[in-house]
């Protein structure tokens, strides 16, 4: 029995899909996936139109690109530094050794001279993490 809403005589082309095979999911590879997150990520790329050029669900895509921000978020992490709150400090005597102080919007962070490179890099670290 032919379908009511089949016009032969119709212009409008249309799209058949065949699939073959088992009929398993497809595993894309992590390379695969950051190739086609990447490709959304460009100026005036259309994430719904990405997926759809790659045979994948919008909301695959979207997920694989909130799981990237996540990876790249957790490598982001900044170390533990210890913070100490104090009364503010009086202006740095030349007998202190002298202070680096690093400001970021409300945060001030001194830092004595004398600290080495490693506590340097964390308290650097903490701040960009924190802004």
């Amino acid at each position: 029995m032919l379908d009511h809403k089949f016009d032969p005589n119709s212009s409008a082309t249309r799209r058949v899909e065949v699939f073959v095979g088992t009929g398993r999911r497809r595993r894309w590879s992590s390379d695969e996936k950051a190739r086609i997150v990447e490709e959304t990520l460009a100026a005036g790329a259309v994430a719904s139109e990405v997926a759809r050029r790659h045979g994948i669900s919008a909301q695959q895509l979207f997920g694989w690109r909130r799981a990237a921000r996540l990876r790249e978020s957790a490598a982001g992490v900044p170390d533990f530094a210890p913070v100490v709150l104090e009364a503010p400090a009086q202006e740095p005597r030349p007998s202190d050794g002298g202070v680096l102080e690093i400001v970021v919007g409300a945060m001030v962070a001194r830092i004595p001279l004398t600290a080495d490179g490693a506590t340097l890099a964390r308290i650097v670290r903490a701040l960009r993490g924190a802004s």
